[in-house]
Formats: C-alpha cells, sequence, structure tokens
C-alpha cells in the first residue's frame, strides 16, 4: 500500500512540474457551461458571475488522462493566452485530480521569469464590502479535484463564504494572489443548439423599441403559429427569437439558446423577467431588480400591426439565473416603413481637446435612428462625419489612426476599431479618441435610405457650448455606383470595406467620395 502510495505522489509531483500547455491537447473535447463564484480583477469584488461562460475539457485515448481549459474564470480572458491543466481520472471514474502548482501563464522579461501558478487559497479575507482581500494562505500540496456524477462535475474543497478558493499565484517565495480565483464552481456537459428559423421563412422589416427611446431595426417572418425575429443582440445579428402566435397574443418562452457571446464567451439565453425599483439605503438611490419569467407575452394590435409586452426581454448569459448581457424594457415591434427623412441632429455630450502627450482628446456623442419629426429610421444606412474649424471636414488618417486601413472622413453608424472608435448601438452613444488641436469640433449625420440623402445641421462644440453649423441638406439620388479601391465596380460592399462612392443628383451633379462602410 506504502508503494502504490508513494507512487502516486510521484507521479503527481512529476505532472505538477511540467512546463504550461497552451495548445489544446489530442483527445475527445467536450464543452462545458459553468456555475459558480469567480473574483474578476478588472472590477475588484466578487459575483456570481461565472453562470453561463463555457469551458473545455479534453479526454484523452488512454482513458485516464484529462485535460481542463482556463480553470479560474477570468483569469486567461485577462492574459489572452489559452491555458490547460493536465489530471488523472480515476479508476472508479468518480474523480478527477489535478495536481496542485500547474503553471498557466508565464510572464518574461530581459531580467525576470515569473509563473502563474493554480493552487487552492485557505483562509481568504475579503473587506467588509467583499472587496480586495486582505489575508489568505497558499496550499501548495492539496490537489484540485472534480467530483464527477455522470454529466456534472463539481469542485471540491472551495466554501461559499469564499474563504476557500482556487486561485492564480505567482512562484515567488512569498506567493502573491492576482487577485483572480474561483469558487464552488459546476460544469454541466453543453450539447444545445441555437433556435433556428425554417429555410425558406419570409421576413419583413420591423423597428423593435424598448428601453428610454433605443430601437433598431429586426426582420420578422411568421411560419404557421410561430413568429421568428432576427437581429437582436448586436454581436450575434443572425441569431433567432421564436414566439407562438395564438390570437392577438404572442408568447415567447424563457431558455432558448441563441448562441455564445463572441467576446465573453457565455452562452447565451432569451429569458423573460419583470422588473423593479427597490430602495438602497447605503447609496440613498434606488436599484432595479429583475425576477425570472418563463414567459413573457407581447399583445398584437392589427390597426398598426404593432406587437408590445410590458416585461423585460434579457439576452442572458445562463439559462435561468438572472446574469444580464443586453436588457430590452418594454420591447414592442413596429413594421418599419423606410423614408427619404432628415436625420435628427447629433447630440454632443463631451468634448475635451488632448492637453499633451500624457493626456488624449475624445468627442463623445449620441446618433439617434430618427429623423427630424420622429419616424424611425433605418440604423444600417446611418453615417456620420467630423467638422472642425469653419465646417471643415476632418479627414482621419492613418498616420495618427493606425487601426484604419485607410484615410477616411465618412464612418458607419456601428463602426468600431475597439481602440480609437467606440459604438453603442443599443443606446446610440459614439465615443471617438482625437489627437489635433481644434478651437471647435462638430458632428453630422448622413442618412442614405428612401433612394435618397440626406443630411442633418452639423452641430459644433468648443467644449462649454454646442451650436449648428450648416443646416440640413436634401439630395435626390438618381443614380448610386461603388467601386472598390481598384477602381472596379462592385454591386455591395461588406462592413469595413473602403470603397468609392459615386453619386449622380437629379440635376447631373456628380459626387464621388470614399467611405467605410
Amino acid at each position: 500500500m506504502k508503494r502504490t502510495l508513494l507512487a502516486t505522489a510521484l507521479a503527481l509531483a512529476a505532472l505538477a512540474s511540467q512546463a504550461q500547455i497552451t495548445e489544446q491537447p489530442e483527445g475527445e473535447l467536450k464543452t462545458y457551461v459553468r456555475q459558480g463564484t469567480t473574483y474578476e480583477n478588472f472590477w475588484g469584488f466578487w459575483e456570481s458571475k461565472q453562470d453561463g461562460l463555457t469551458t473545455h475539457l479534453v479526454y484523452a485515448a488512454d482513458g485516464k488522462t484529462v485535460y481542463w481549459e482556463n480553470p479560474v474564470t477570468y483569469y486567461t480572458n485577462s492574459s489572452k493566452q489559452e491555458a490547460w491543466i493536465e489530471g488523472e481520472l480515476s479508476a472508479d471514474r468518480k474523480k478527477i485530480t489535478f495536481p496542485a502548482g500547474q503553471t498557466l501563464y508565464v510572464k518574461t522579461s530581459k531580467k525576470t521569469s515569473v509563473k502563474y501558478q493554480l493552487y487552492y487559497l485557505h483562509n481568504v479575507v475579503l473587506d467588509e464590502d467583499g472587496y480586495y482581500y486582505e489575508s489568505f494562505a497558499v496550499d501548495k500540496e492539496t490537489p484540485i479535484t472534480l467530483a464527477v456524477d455522470g454529466n456534472t462535475l463539481s469542485l471540491e474543497g472551495t466554501t461559499g463564504d469564499l474563504s476557500a478558493i482556487i486561485g492564480v499565484v505567482t512562484d515567488d517565495d512569498e506567493p502573491s494572489w492576482t487577485y483572480y480565483g474561483d469558487a464552488q464552481t459546476v460544469l454541466s456537459l453543453f450539447d444545445q443548439q441555437p433556435v433556428t428559423a425554417p429555410k425558406d421563412l419570409t421576413t419583413e422589416t420591423y423597428t423593435l423599441h424598448y428601453g428610454s427611446g433605443s430601437q433598431k431595426v429586426v426582420n420578422v417572418g411568421v411560419s404557421g403559429s410561430d413568429l421568428y425575429i432576427q437581429g437582436i443582440y448586436t454581436s450575434l445579428p443572425d441569431a433567432w427569437l421564436k414566439g407562438t402566435l395564438d390570437g392577438n397574443t404572442l408568447t415567447v418562452s424563457s431558455g432558448q439558446y441563441f448562441g455564445q457571446d463572441p467576446e465573453a464567451g457565455a452562452l447565451l439565453y432569451w429569458v423573460g423577467a419583470h422588473r423593479d425599483s427597490v430602495y438602497n439605503a447605503k447609496w440613498d438611490d434606488y436599484d432595479y431588480t429583475y425576477e425570472y419569467l418563463d414567459k413573457i407575452t407581447f399583445t398584437y394590435d392589427a390597426e398598426t400591426g404593432t406587437y408590445a409586452s410590458d416585461e423585460v426581454l434579457l439576452a442572458n448569459g445562463g439559462e435561468k439565473d438572472i446574469n444580464r448581457y443586453a436588457t430590452y424594457i418594454a420591447p414592442s415591434l413596429v413594421p418599419f416603413k423606410e423614408i427619404a427623412g432628415v436625420p435628427v441632429d447629433p447630440e454632443i455630450t463631451d468634448f475635451s481637446l488632448p492637453e499633451d502627450d500624457d493626456e488624449d482628446g475624445s468627442i463623445t456623442f449620441y446618433i439617434y435612428a430618427k429623423d427630424a419629426d420622429g419616424n424611425d429610421l433605418n440604423a444600417s444606412k446611418l453615417y456620420y462625419r467630423i467638422y472642425t474649424g469653419d465646417d471643415q471636414l476632418y479627414t482621419f488618417t492613418t498616420a495618427l489612426y493606425e487601426k484604419l486601413e485607410e484615410d477616411a472622413y465618412e464612418f458607419r453608424y456601428d463602426f468600431t476599431d475597439d481602440w480609437d472608435f467606440s459604438a453603442n448601438t443599443t443606446t446610440g452613444k459614439h465615443k471617438i479618441y482625437f489627437y489635433e488641436e481644434a478651437e471647435r469640433i462638430g458632428v453630422q449625420v448622413i442618412y442614405r435610405g428612401g433612394g435618397e440623402e440626406h443630411a442633418s445641421n452639423i452641430v459644433y462644440t468648443d467644449g462649454t457650448k454646442t451650436a449648428t453649423g450648416i443646416q440640413s441638406v436634401a439630395v435626390r439620388t438618381v443614380a448610386d455606383e461603388l467601386f472598390d479601391l481598384q477602381g472596379r465596380r462592385i454591386q455591395s460592399a461588406r462592413p469595413g470595406q473602403f470603397v468609392i462612392r459615386r453619386s449622380v443628383s437629379a440635376d447631373g451633379a456628380v459626387n464621388t467620395s470614399k467611405i467605410l462602410k
């Protein structure tokens, strides 16, 4: 017996000393959905935010070796490096054991090389608000174990009060916790497929209204008693939501899986909820609470063709527990009729010039998918331009904006480079970092819909007040051609492509411009 125990201990010690594993090992890959509590370093506090996120396990061909991908929820997301740890499935297949101290990441410089390793942490003490830790102890001996119950794996040795967790620490003589850790993790095998619509479904264009003036254009189709909606969640524009029609009532059931968020990695479900406001004495303000509903209903108005609900539709991380990724309050569907409207003026909310080499300037503004009369516009046909000085159109150059492929002065409503340009298509909020001096800066919105092109006023700000520049213009376009940068005519452009647009108006005037689609 002693020889067996010694052999096992030596094998585990040898395994723990192996180098980090940064590529998916060979074997059968299985996807699991997480539940449990995690500490996210960026925000600096504990939240039950494992729910709906995924991880993978690989089961090797030898029937006993198992690899676990990114065992601590947010750590590898921040380092952008895939990490696997290696363990062993017990003979009775009821436990997977991973030796302590396995390396998740190695940070190297000219002078140092620091390993980030996985251990149990005990006696973890957080401050009174549950934020940053005050003390902890590293357990360098106890292996990390998952209990196996069919298709469910449960992390052992952690506690609900967070005094015992698995955490990422450095390999210093006095280990330092990185603030990343998980507790009470439960992994459930995932094999669901997203909602799909019939291949022959015919759709019509609607506007989805929600919240305080938010909206977006979506596709709606009916097949028998089923109604399908596409285009609700911005990051998954092809995803569908399914509802059931019964007379003047549309019922949407909760728990419909529609895809995995491309950024956060969460498994997303459509979930209905009821929202209430609750007074928070600590902050002397009101918080909103969301109560899970197994369904929400929309009432159909035959006169307007509108579907409307008083409840809340959530794009939710996880099937049931509320973990909101997008919130659609009191959603309604209104038939969209494209018009050649003049877009409402943009609203500038913040502007600052670059003061020195260490502080960049920026402009924040809102674009609304409405015309000046309050009619809905198709946001996918909205563009904007920036002006400086006396109505001087500003060109963004690749010399200053390195993520741009070409110099450009006009951008799509939803354009973002995840660095200098950001766009929230839910709220209409845009932010651009600005690196050159300017006494004032202006924003103008362009709408190309209904066979015509219209522009808003140019709205200016100097950082203290706003003013209106050139009045809106209307141009009836009778010919509109697109060319690629090599001069070849094309039928349409893909998102993010620079093209040459040649427009001929009714009076024969020709306008040629380079734009980013």
